[in-house]
């Protein structure tokens, strides 16, 4: 029977052919060739009805797709709802008032297995990452994952006039980040931390890893792992405000949070809006140890940038300015102690670099090799990573990986060297069989 209403796909009469197949599978004839084509014919319905803009009708045949027991495994049918999808998104989002159609495709995709839909999943991906307004746009993109992307997928695209454009692989942890920091779900920071900390080591390259994962550790308030992710991260952007910010975050010792503070204040922003939230969070600060002077121009700033934006007044400046001292004090902002601290930060975070590199160094001799064991687990990007219950991760280079399959359990020996990219010592398989 599922032929009839293959042919009749083929004919173009689509209406027919879902109708056929929904009658046959009422009557308890529910083959594997026959869910496959009806779920082909619905996918084909989903593009028709959006191409003329229909997009309830979409979304009826969208929940009709989902309702149907398809196999996992059926990958063609899958990767023909992720081309349609995608059709069904660039129609919607022509024109205002998308929102609530686009949350209930959301709702109704998100159970699917359309991961493993290859090219036209990767489309949907990028689809999802240019909805700025979106607000279930993190959501999204935390259901997409990391896990699902192409080796090409974590190489930056580079335009015709040579101009480098960041991978998908960066900005959609980017976006998952930003996700996970907004909604501080801490049982899925803890699953991404490793995720991401793992993206990293594979590609040092990328800009933007440490910062949020520096944030992720704050929120599950893990300061330690947050400072060490965070000191390799003062020499590659020493000339910008936020990393100095985020330094002060993560620092216990109040005169250093002081020191970092000014540093970022120093650095400053071509966009002072950028600046917002450092001179709310240093202000309180500088009140704390007794720079009232300092704090009275920092809360005046965030004032001035407030009403220049007409955004909300901030509790913590409105509470600030309550205080009997700030009617009394004159704004002032020191630009020579500014310069010193600005010094002064540079010496202390640096430093402390030097010893952290120094440190893991001399932790052990380069030359002792350790045996290692367990599940060969290889990257898009052919490089694989072994987990030793006693070891941790090692590293194994492409070249050893080749002779060996996913998910194979291997041993070898691996031995310590100082990566220069990641300011720190990890263990390089030399040999696995």
């Amino acid at each position: 029977m599922y032929k009839q209403v293959a042919q009749l796909q083929r004919q173009g009469q689509l209406d027919e052919a879902c109708a056929l197949a929904q009658t046959i599978l009422q009557e308890g004839n529910a083959d594997a060739n026959l869910l496959r084509i009806y779920g082909m014919v619905l996918a084909d319905i989903i593009k028709r009805e959006s191409e003329k803009y229909y997009f309830d009708s979409a979304l009826n045949a969208l929940q009709l797709f989902s309702l149907t027991p398809l196999p996992e495994d059926e990958v063609g049918v899958y990767n023909h709802l992720t081309e349609s999808l995608s059709i069904f998104i660039t129609r919607l989002t022509e024109r205002s008032g998308y929102e609530q159609r686009l949350n209930r495709c959301f709702d109704l995709i998100s159970p699917l297995p359309i991961h493993a839909a290859g090219f036209s999943y990767i489309l949907l991906v990028k689809k999802v990452l240019k909805l700025k307004a979106w607000t279930r746009q993190g959501e999204c993109a935390y259901w997409c994952g990391l896990n699902h992307l192409r080796a090409e997928d974590y190489e930056p695209f580079v335009t015709t006039s040579g101009n480098k454009i960041m991978s998908l692989a960066e900005q959609l942890s980017i976006r998952i980040a930003k996700y996970l920091v907004e909604t501080k779900q801490v049982d899925k920071i803890v699953e991404f931390i490793p995720q991401l900390s793992e993206l990293y080591q594979a590609h040092p390259e990328y800009t933007y890893p440490p910062y949020f994962l520096t944030q992720l550790y704050l929120l599950i308030d893990d300061r330690e792992q947050a400072k060490a992710t965070l000191l390799p991260f003062v020499r590659k952007k020493s000339r910008d405000f936020w990393v100095w910010q985020r330094m002060a975050e993560v620092e216990n010792n109040i005169d250093d949070k002081v020191t970092y503070y000014a540093k970022a204040i120093h650095c400053g922003s071509r966009k002072e809006e950028m600046l917002l939230s450092l001179y709310e969070d240093a202000a309180n600060v500088m009140v704390q140890m007794g720079l009232l002077p300092f704090a009275k121009w920092l809360a005046d700033r965030a004032c001035e940038i407030r009403y220049r934006n007409r955004w909300r007044e901030s509790d913590v400046i409105r509470t600030l300015m309550s205080e009997p001292w700030y009617a009394t004090v004159t704004a002032t902002k020191d630009d020579q102690w500014l310069q010193e601290k600005a010094n002064q930060a540079e010496i202390i975070a640096l430093g402390r670099v030097q010893h952290a590199v120094s440190k893991q160094k001399s932790r052990m001799p380069q030359t002792k090799k350790q045996a290692f064991s367990g599940k060969l687990k290889i990257a898009h990007a052919g490089y694989g990573f072994v987990h030793d219950n006693q070891l941790g991760d090692i590293y194994v280079p492409q070249e050893l990986v080749t002779a060996h399959r996913h998910g194979e359990i291997v041993s070898g020996l691996a031995k310590e060297k100082f990566d220069k990219k990641k300011q720190r010592m990890s263990l390089v398989a030399q040999t696995i069989h």
